[in-house]
């Protein structure tokens, strides 16, 4: 059965008199229709739906909610999303929910009641968007108190709150990409003063190095040398070089390891990079001379930093696109070479940023486009911000609640968490 992923929409509480222990939910109803996106976004799961459940109303929810079957009409095609019969969405929420229909504007419940430590400050800021006002949630963090520190679950997901229990974090928000099917994070990980994971050339970065924070797009170049030839430049361009981490490889690519000066082996499939060694990552066909190379000839890599401060970082996570540099919207998401779903929906999104008084920016909120997350960077006076992902991965957890959505939120490898200064 193919299954195709479906985006996430975000919804806001609204304040109303109901019974203890009711939740309302304000969604947009279509004649008597509402998104489906809209109701997985709220429930803080991911959505599966596929071609064959769409035509007999069935729902499936990756994350342990089970079957939704009923005598309802059918879904019918939405914006981007299937759009479910209101008795469906009901069902969907069940008996502790009602579901209210609310202009756009409704005044919505205040932000809970969060005990902060020194130096953490949490709100709530409207943001204007051509679709109507989004909440966004946001948290400053002064790093004369506070430190961030990449939280990694050493290849096992979990949701951002228990990393950041576990570390003692104040404050936490998920940050890389990952591989669905092995949940293995993608793009730069250091932590503790340790390279696990090499970057995604030249995806943006979050780094720290003591009391200093940078955002920036980040690489780390390779040349690689066989038999004593150098491999044109230009050649290189087209490989990603890993030298920790694991190779993840996209259809048809192959990893080539390298150790010691020598060509250990290939695969065609994902494959950890041994401590001193290198994968280089590849589409067969592009470059002869790693096609005709055998095992045990002689092969070098050797890599370079596009600024020494990330080889001397302490703490550094990658994701992107890069939203904001000195102050001004990035015009061009193109060179981080991400895909069309991660820049042209509108969803639930977050991002991290530095502003003018040196604070770390925490921010979530949505549904936004990629573009209007760069506006609303600017607009909450960053000079430097960048995405992390997004979707119904998007988690910021304060002071042990996750604020953005209910429920936990997704399983995630990397978060960025606040700790005291010791």
């Amino acid at each position: 059965m193919k299954l195709a992923w479906i985006g996430f929409l975000a919804l806001g509480l609204v304040a109303a008199q109901v019974p203890a222990g009711m939740v309302v939910v304000a969604v947009p109803m279509r004649d008597g229709y509402v998104s489906a996106c809209d109701l997985a976004d709220f429930l803080g799961l991911a959505l599966v739906v596929s071609r064959e459940e769409l035509q007999v109303g069935e729902l499936r929810y990756v994350y342990g909610i089970g079957w939704l079957q009923g005598s309802y009409p059918p879904p019918r095609p939405g914006v981007g999303c299937p759009e479910l019969p209101l008795a469906a969405a009901a069902q969907v929420l069940g008996v502790n929910t009602r579901i209210e229909f609310v202009p756009p504007g409704t005044e919505r419940m205040p932000a809970p009641p969060l005990s902060l430590a020194a130096g953490l400050g949490y709100d709530q800021v409207p943001f204007a968007t051509a679709q109507g006002p989004v909440e966004l949630h946001v948290v400053r963090a002064d790093l004369q108190l506070l430190e961030p520190q990449v939280l990694f679950s050493s290849g096992q997901r979990a949701p951002v709150g228990e990393l950041a229990q576990a570390a003692g974090a104040l404050a936490a928000l998920n940050v890389n990409y990952f591989d669905p099917p092995t949940g293995l994070p993608i793009g730069l990980i250091r932590s503790g003063g340790r390279l696990l994971q090499d970057p995604y050339n030249p995806r943006a970065a979050i780094g720290v190095r003591g009391q200093e924070v940078r955002i920036a797009r980040v690489s780390r170049a390779a040349q690689i040398f066989t038999s004593g030839q150098r491999i044109d430049p230009a050649l290189i361009d087209s490989l990603q070089v890993l030298s920790a981490g694991v190779a993840l490889l996209a259809p048809g690519e192959r990893a080539l390891v390298v150790q010691g000066g020598t060509l250990m082996g290939r695969s065609d499939s994902p494959v950890a990079v041994p401590p001193g060694a290198a994968a280089i990552i590849y589409q067969p066909g592009l470059i002869p001379v790693l096609d005709q190379a055998r095992p045990l000839v002689s092969m070098q890599v050797n890599r370079t930093w596009s600024d020494p401060f990330w080889a001397g970082a302490e703490e550094a996570a990658g994701a992107g696109p890069l939203l904001v540099q000195h102050s001004q919207v990035v015009s061009d998401f193109s060179p981080e070479r991400f895909q069309a779903d991660v820049t042209q929906r509108r969803t639930s999104r977050g991002g991290v940023g530095l502003d003018r008084q040196g604070r770390l920016v925490l921010f979530a909120g949505g549904p936004l486009s990629l573009e209007e997350l760069a506006q609303a960077a600017v607009a909450l006076g960053l000079l430097d911000a960048m995405q992390v992902d997004s979707g119904s991965s998007t988690s910021l957890v304060v002071a042990g609640q996750r604020v953005n959505g209910l429920g936990e939120g997704r399983a995630v490898p990397v978060a960025l968490g606040l700790l005291p200064r010791q």
